[in-house]
């Protein structure tokens, strides 16, 4: 299928054939080494061996992270253009996710575009905006990211969560059922450090690994599980069916 381009091969022709789009002479793939692809429905990422992403298909709400929300059947090196945060950046994971993107740089920086419903962009601006350019929600002077090594994202429908080098976690976007860890059910457009808040049982926690989903499961250095979000077939495991916004 290839309705919105998504195929990289400069048509919207489908093909029952395989093309090989890093050989089209005018591309910007060829000659480089692409070292993974990451695909939702018709928006297509792909990371070279130097870290500089390339985006191609549909672009309704920003996703290509090339400034504007035109769709584009033939790649475009969104990592070179003159005014993004991403242009000199090594980017090292990104996450697909809908029509929301995040990207993560060597530096543990987290660049975010595309659709913005809940606030899961994270550029604290407590609007709904999309945004069609990559912003660096690390560099926002009030965030709770500034200056933090992020090393896992995990997100689920619109809920992010991020966990820093030293094992605490930042989350932002959807909150419907309490998901965020932030003692409410309101999205929010801004990380919150829910490691930070003093009643957490996070608090002073090293996080090791977590489970996103509208219920998350978060575990520490020691072995001990922390549940938050939704209750309705008590997969809390805390011996109750209501939900917890507090971990």
């Amino acid at each position: 299928w290839n309705r919105k381009g998504q195929l990289g091969n400069g048509t919207t022709e489908n093909s029952s054939m395989p093309v090989c789009i890093s050989d089209i002479e005018e591309s910007p793939l060829k000659g480089k080494n692409i070292v993974n692809v990451y695909v939702d429905f018709s928006t297509m990422i792909a990371k070279d061996s130097d870290g500089k992403l390339y985006s191609w298909g549909y672009n309704g709400s920003g996703q290509l992270g090339d400034g504007t929300t035109n769709e584009s059947n033939i790649p475009i090196c969104i990592s070179n253009i003159e005014n993004s945060p991403l242009n000199g950046k090594n980017i090292v994971d990104v996450h697909n996710y809908g029509s929301t993107i995040i990207a993560k740089d060597s530096n543990g920086k987290l660049y975010t575009w595309g659709e913005n419903d809940y606030g899961q962009l994270g550029n604290g601006t407590g609007t709904t905006e999309n945004s069609s350019m990559p912003i660096c929600i690390s560099d926002i002077e009030n965030s709770p990211l500034k200056g933090k090594n992020i090393v896992n994202i995990y997100w689920y429908d619109s809920a992010i969560i991020a966990k820093d080098s030293d094992g605490k976690l930042y989350s932002w976007g959807r909150n419907n059922f309490g998901q965020l860890g932030n003692e409410t059910t309101e999205n929010s457009s801004m990380p919150i450090c829910i490691s930070d808040m003093e009643n957490s049982p996070l608090n002073g926690k090293d996080i090791v690994d977590v489970y996103a989903d509208y219920t998350m499961i978060a575990k520490d250095s020691d072995g001990k599980l922390y549940t938050w979000g939704w209750n309705r077939k008590g997969q809390l495991g805390n011996g109750t069916t209501e939900n917890s916004s507090m971990p």
